[in-house]
Formats: C-alpha cells, structure tokens, sequence
C-alpha cells in the first residue's frame, strides 16, 4: 500500500501546543514576578523563556522546536507541581498527587502525539 505524504499539512495538534507553551511561558513569567522564593523566581523564569522561545519556534515547524517542546513538555509537570505547592501552603503535597497523574498522563498523550510519524513529516 502506497504511503501519501502531505507536503504543507499544518496539523492542530502542534499548533495548539506552541499556543500552549506561549501562553504557560507568559503565565510562568507573572508567576515569578509575583512575591516567590529569589531561587524559584528564577528558575521559574527561566522555564518560562524558554517556553515562550520553544512555543512560538514549534508554532512555525522549526526542527529543533520539535525536539526542545519534548523536553519541556517531560519537564513540565515537576515545574507546576512546585509552583502550584509554593504557592498554595495550605493544602498538603498529598492532595496535589491526583492533578500530577491527570498531568503526567495528558502530557504523556501529547508527547506521544508530538513523535507520531505524521507530526514529524510536517517538520521534515
């Protein structure tokens, strides 16, 4: 069976998450400028640079965006964990284990998506 490439086919899924790495990495830097920890505060908008860099990059099917929106996309649920924990003290780190696992599992989904054969030809 004849494989058909689609030369110039611009899928939503990659669309919608460089708008989503955008939009966290705008998020991100609110974030840090809000009243945190000097260390948290930096690192925080240091993610978030690199998401607003990364999102806009994938946005337009550059290469390397490919491959740097899978790390931060991997690396995002231990960023909102600590965020979400230094800024909500109140609740205990337990009642933050069900909103990881929904976490972790879309993100895995989207991961999974972002390397599917098809999404990789759009970058080829």
């Amino acid at each position: 069976m004849p494989q058909e490439l689609r030369v110039g086919h611009r899928s939503s899924l990659v669309s919608l998450l460089g708008w989503g790495l955008v939009f966290l990495g705008l998020l991100g830097l609110l974030l840090s400028a809000w009243r945190m920890e000097p260390w948290l505060a930096v690192a925080l908008g240091g993610w978030s640079v690199l998401a607003l860099v990364t999102g806009h990059a994938l946005w337009r099917r550059l290469q390397w965006a490919l491959r740097a929106s899978n790390w931060l996309l991997a690396s995002l649920v231990p960023v909102v964990m600590v965020a979400v924990g230094a800024l909500v003290q109140e609740l205990p780190m337990l009642a933050l284990v069900p909103l990881g696992g929904l976490m972790a599992l879309a993100l895995s989904w989207a991961l999974s998506r972002l390397n599917s054969r098809g999404v990789r030809q759009e970058f080829a």
